[in-house]
């Protein structure tokens, strides 16, 4: 479970980090200097960490299943004597 929550986690920061140096060019090159740039880069951050989180669902929630499941095959198992004897 944390090795998929570690995947999780480095593949958003290493996204969010492109993503944000394309936002810096695209703001560069697109926006005059008047506007507010930390509102863009605020809304943007949001919008990415949004996605992430919808991208990213699924797997975090097979990993999580696969969790729960072995957690209770595990006590089901001990409850029924098959521990240690």
């Amino acid at each position: 479970m944390r090795k998929i929550l570690l995947q999780i986690l480095s593949f958003s920061f290493i996204f969010m980090g492109i993503f944000a140096s394309v936002r810096f060019l695209m703001i560069k090159n697109l926006i005059n200097e008047s506007e507010n740039v930390l509102m863009v880069y605020a809304y943007g951050l949001g919008h990415d960490m949004r996605t992430f989180s919808t991208i990213f669902l699924p797997i975090f929630l097979c990993g999580l299943f696969s969790y729960i499941s072995l957690v209770f095959k595990d006590s089901k198992y001990h409850a029924m004597g098959g521990g240690n004897r």
